[in-house]
């Protein structure tokens, strides 16, 4: 499992080049317009890319700037495409009857 606490998965990812090198296929995939499923695997990739960087200079995508070619063009338009005030009251609304339906 991928986790902080788990050094040697992280430094397996990273160390692989098959590994490395797939993450950033998808990361760097097309999915089709409406693919949902496919917008949160590149996520998904685009983040473990993230998190095991800084890559090793011998591995094919260490080339790659990992955060401004790949993890900020990503989310750029993720981002400014959500009302961050209208996600927080949904949240919000969403905690609030979460406690309220634990307490009953």
């Amino acid at each position: 499992m991928l986790t902080d606490d788990n050094p040697p998965a992280a430094e397996e990812l990273r160390t692989n080049g098959s590994y490395t090198s797939t993450l950033l296929s998808v990361a760097q995939g097309q999915p089709a317009a409406n693919d949902i499923r496919g917008l949160t695997l590149k996520v998904l990739a685009a983040g473990i890319l993230r998190n095991i960087s800084p890559l090793p200079p011998l591995a094919s995508a260490s080339a790659v700037d990992t955060e401004d070619e790949i993890v900020l063009p990503l989310l750029r338009p993720l981002l400014t495409s959500i009302s961050l005030p209208e996600v927080s009251q949904q949240i919000q609304a969403l905690v609030e009857k979460q406690v309220g339906d634990s307490l009953h």
